[in-house]
């Protein structure tokens, strides 16, 4: 029992506009806004292939000039999920119930199976019908990610999802044979769910709740999450008093160009794996680097005790530092600024001796009065050498991007993108050091 998925059109987009306006008092022209079904054709950013909705101005906008007041009465989130749920008097499902995105996923498709009986069915039906999230990708396209430190991160991903898709399978299964009719699961397919988590994890945003005082949920906000993000402040809210989320332009606009909001300091790694793009320039971008002291290191240890020792005496300079006592594995990150603090006090540590050892132990903040020393800036250019080698050539990279010859897909550009904005900064950082 196939559930359609959206296959927006010009006219999708009218009666999108009209929803709003008619059921949710939100006048789009009136606020001097426009929506543009269009291929994407950004200079800066790549995203999905397919055809997007830009929201442009219609006319001039100032800065800070509120354009978008969107009222809580348009959200689809865990409010609406919650009622559902009870509605259909579903069970508790601990899988659903401590994770919220895949219960809004989950409703999602419940009311993308009501088709037009859905209060919600015009804003389904302009939603994307695919992503470009690498939990998506191809085998072929995936393993080129290997470089990386995501390539690890995403296959776990991916084996949660298909674990949790068969979960929530056998859940509705058992539900329905007990006669709770929320959702067929003959229709729950792979490809519904897919694309049901593809829009929870690009679209998704915390909101107060309306059934529980005090409390922040997930939700979907109609027209204001088509917006492209863009650096620039951070300038949506809510207002208690109207129950609305309000956006406010973050610049000066002229009639035609494109309302982007700022997503937060979002590094490429995260912008990829929950929005499906990436900034081939990007100053929240970090590539982590998993360091360990040399198993022949005779003071493996005794040093490993001291950078646990050191991060308390440094915690107020350094943070997010994580060392698993375990395995002896120790965190740090490479920034637009070369090897963070953390990793520059791993590496003056790793280069001490056993009375400099001694002395650390003792005052802690002696480990970093070496740590421009040449053997510790030596060990950190050999760490990013090391990192950078496993990296395809610039000359590989750059063919990829321009594909001249039209050979390589969207999602191989994508990460082509990815892996050169992490190239980059491991590049830089072995110049500095």
């Amino acid at each position: 029992k196939y559930i359609p998925l959206p296959n927006r059109t010009e006219s999708d987009v009218i009666q999108f506009q009209t929803w709003l306006e008619t059921h949710h008092s939100v006048d789009l022209k009136s606020s001097h806004i426009q929506l543009t079904l269009h291929d994407n054709a950004s200079k800066n950013i790549l995203v999905s292939s397919c055809p997007q909705i830009t929201l442009t101005a219609g006319s001039s906008i100032s800065s800070d000039q509120l354009i978008l007041s969107i009222p809580e009465s348009s959200f689809l989130g865990i409010d609406q999920a919650k009622f559902a749920f009870q509605t259909y008097k579903l069970p508790p499902n601990q899988l659903l119930d401590s994770i919220p995105s895949l219960k809004l996923a989950v409703h999602l498709v419940h009311e993308l199976s009501l088709s037009q009986n859905s209060s919600y069915h015009p804003y389904l039906q302009v939603l994307p019908n695919s992503y470009p999230l690498p939990m998506y990708f191809t085998d072929s396209e995936l393993v080129q990610l290997a470089p990386s430190h995501m390539y690890a991160q995403i296959l776990q991903r991916i084996r949660n999802h298909y674990k949790q898709y068969c979960q929530i399978y056998s859940f509705l299964q058992a539900s329905w044979k007990n006669g709770c009719k929320y959702l067929d699961p003959d229709s729950f397919g792979i490809e519904v769910f897919d694309w049901a988590v593809g829009v929870t994890m690009t679209r998704q945003n915390r909101v107060p709740s309306k059934l529980l005082k005090n409390e922040m949920c997930l939700a979907l906000v109609p027209a204001w999450d088509m917006m492209n993000h863009a650096r620039g402040p951070a300038t949506t809210s809510f207002n208690e008093e109207s129950r609305c989320v309000e956006f406010r332009a973050m610049k000066d606009l002229v009639q035609g160009e494109a309302i982007e909001m700022f997503y937060g300091p979002r590094p490429n790694s995260e912008l990829l794996m929950y929005s499906g793009f990436v900034f081939e320039t990007n100053e929240f971008d970090i590539v982590p680097v998993s360091l360990q002291i040399s198993s022949l290191d005779p003071l493996k240890k005794i040093k490993n005790m001291l950078i646990v020792k050191a991060f308390s005496a440094f915690s107020g300079q350094i943070v997010g530092s994580r060392l698993s006592n375990s395995t002896g594995e120790f965190q740090g990150q490479i920034t637009i600024h070369g090897a963070n603090q953390e990793m520059i006090l791993f590496a003056s540590v790793a280069c001490m001796d056993k009375d400099q050892v001694g002395n650390a132990l003792r005052d802690p903040s002696v480990c970093m009065q070496n740590a421009k020393s040449e053997q510790v800036l030596q060990y950190l250019h050999e760490i990013c050498l090391s990192i950078l080698a496993e990296y395809p050539s610039d000359d590989y990279l750059a063919t990829v991007i321009k594909n001249n010859d039209h050979s390589y897909s969207t999602n191989q550009i994508l990460i082509a993108q990815f892996l050169k904005a992490e190239k980059s900064l491991i590049q830089n950082a072995i110049k500095s050091s």
